[in-house]
């Protein structure tokens, strides 16, 4: 999928300014749900966004979210082979008007607990919000660390993609660490002789209800093993 690299293109000018991003790929013609994963060990699913309010501390960011091997195990890759959640993108704070610290390049498991910008721990969760903003439903990203200013990324990471939803309606929210993500199904590919296709199943990895289930919304990968 294009995508595949971000360079920073631009330079933030006091409170207006933002980060622009351009993407450098080879070609390729897949279309996006598709991942060759032996070719490409990321995944790339939504450019998510986050613009802190700016007044007091502030903080915003541009960050890719994609899914990739787990532990870079790549023999033998198959149904149940293992996979995780990752973001990677540009993250910059500032106070008021004033930019007190410049976009800076991270890339961070979402599936694991993550360190603050100020020493503290916190986790990402994945939230359903009902009628924000007079938006109706939506589904985001939110880094949890103890208020903003501790944040690397922000607490309401928007992601134009559909990628989740809980199973329960109403407003849900769920720390991606509680979840696991692995190839499943793979079977003999359409495409030709030797080659697999695999979905992606998404599981709970702790007790909960079965309305806090994570499941693919509208975005449906396909994985091909080749």
């Amino acid at each position: 999928m294009l995508g595949t690299k971000i360079l920073l293109t631009s330079v933030i000018s006091g409170v207006s300014g933002l980060v622009g991003y351009t993407s450098l790929s080879i070609p390729n013609w897949d279309p996006k749900n598709v991942w060759r994963i032996k070719s490409n060990n990321k995944f790339y699913l939504s450019l998510c966004s986050y613009r802190g309010e700016k007044s007091g501390n502030w903080v915003a960011s541009d960050l890719w979210i994609y899914l990739t091997i787990k532990d870079k195990v790549t023999d033998n890759i198959d149904t149940n082979t293992k996979l995780e959640l990752w973001g990677e993108g540009y993250h910059w704070r500032g106070d008021g008007a004033k930019v007190t610290q410049p976009p800076t390049w991270r890339a961070e498991s979402l599936q694991e607990l993550v360190r603050g910008s100020f020493g503290t721990q916190g986790r990402f969760n994945w939230i359903n919000d009902d009628g924000i903003d007079g938006e109706g439903r939506v589904t985001r990203l939110g880094e949890v660390g103890g208020g903003e200013e501790n944040e690397t990324f922000g607490s309401y990471i928007r992601c134009p993609d559909k990628l989740f939803q809980f199973s329960g309606s109403g407003r849900k929210e769920k720390g991606l660490n509680e979840f696991k993500f692995s190839l499943d199904n793979c079977k003999d590919g359409s495409e030709r002789k030797g080659t697999k296709e695999c979905s992606i199943k998404v599981e709970l990895t702790k007790g909960s209800s079965p309305s806090e289930q994570l499941e693919w919304k509208e975005f449906i990968p396909r994985v091909i093993i080749d």
